[in-house]
């Protein structure tokens, strides 16, 4: 079987409402130094000693992905054919920031901190490696900031993370229909993330951000179904499905931000972040005959660097690029 990605495209339309709120800006720019409306509460909270009134925003981001998977039959060991659309969703958000006394400022986020998934379909070509699968981290986020002196703040956080996996292939049933193995884990974890801001005047600051690795260990709830096998070799292979690790985890990351804001009007941002992502796990569970295969997952370390400025035009009407 041969898989060939033509377009991966992921198209976002968020919308916010809340008193000075705003989105992200284009390419996830303008995160970590900016600090301009109560999302800092979750990406920087030692931003949120820049607000003296209680702040709050709330949204519903849109997500479509755009994507083309081509099977090539001629060389597949396997029937069927490409795998299934991906459905849109839509991910809630919500930011709060409350002045608790002239120094200290308290936070809290509820937020989908990362995720993705598929539904491929019960007739694609690699229906028996996977067939659904789903990871989702929903964040509960409360956080404080204090200001040093007039320059320097710092923040915390202790995210309390839900972690949610459902995995699903199907099970090869010579002449007859296909079984289904389900693999399903949910855990909560609390983490911990340490901020800075430093404003070397009104107009220029930069940012740095630390987030602690948050590891998942739980056992999983393992459901084989319509599998033609003896009961006694399905039981075997229960067996050995729950003697196995299953481990999923955020890695920890480091982020950098700069905001500076020129003369002109026109403000610069650079953001800038290291992902330890070849500590990122998730264990797939397949069988294979009467084997039970769980292959080690293979990442690279991700590093990412985004660019923005934005342009007044008249009024309250800006650009950003």
């Amino acid at each position: 079987m041969t898989l060939r990605l033509i377009f991966p495209l992921i198209l976002a339309l968020t919308v916010l409402h809340g008193e000075r709120s705003h989105a992200f800006g284009p390419g996830y720019t303008r995160i970590n130094a900016v600090a301009e409306s109560a999302e800092t509460a979750y990406t920087n909270p030692a931003g949120m000693t820049r607000f003296d009134e209680k702040t709050t925003s709330a949204g519903v981001t849109f997500i479509q992905s755009f994507k083309e998977f081509d099977v090539d039959e001629s060389r597949s060991t396997v029937d069927g054919g490409d795998p299934g659309d991906s459905d849109p969703l839509l991910v809630p958000s919500y930011y709060h920031i409350r002045p608790i006394n002239e120094k200290w400022r308290f936070g809290f986020a509820a937020n989908v901190a990362a995720g993705f998934g598929a539904d491929n379909g019960s007739s694609w070509a690699g229906r028996y490696y996977s067939n659904e699968f789903s990871l989702a981290f929903i964040s509960l986020t409360p956080s404080v900031a204090y200001p040093v002196n007039d320059k320097l703040s710092l923040g915390l956080s202790i995210p309390v993370t839900i972690s949610n996996s459902v995995t699903t292939s199907l099970i090869n049933n010579p002449g007859q229909n296909d079984g289904e193995l389900e693999v399903e884990s949910t855990e909560v974890s609390p983490s911990l993330n340490i901020s800075s801001l430093y404003e070397f005047s009104q107009n220029t600051r930069i940012a740095f951000i630390y987030r602690a690795e948050t590891d998942y260990d739980t056992d999983p709830d393992v459901e084989i179904k319509r599998y033609s096998l003896p009961a006694n070799v399905i039981d075997n292979i229960e067996d050995a499905i729950d003697s196995l690790e299953y481990n999923s985890n955020l890695p920890q990351s480091v982020s950098f931000g700069l905001f500076h804001e020129l003369d002109s009007g026109w403000q610069i941002t650079l953001d800038a972040v290291w992902i330890d992502f070849s500590e990122f796990g998730i264990t797939e569970i397949s069988i294979v005959g009467q084997d039970v295969v769980a292959p080690d997952s293979n990442f690279n370390d991700i590093y990412a660097l985004s660019v923005g400025a934005q342009m007044p035009v008249k009024g309250d009407t800006t650009w950003r690029f």
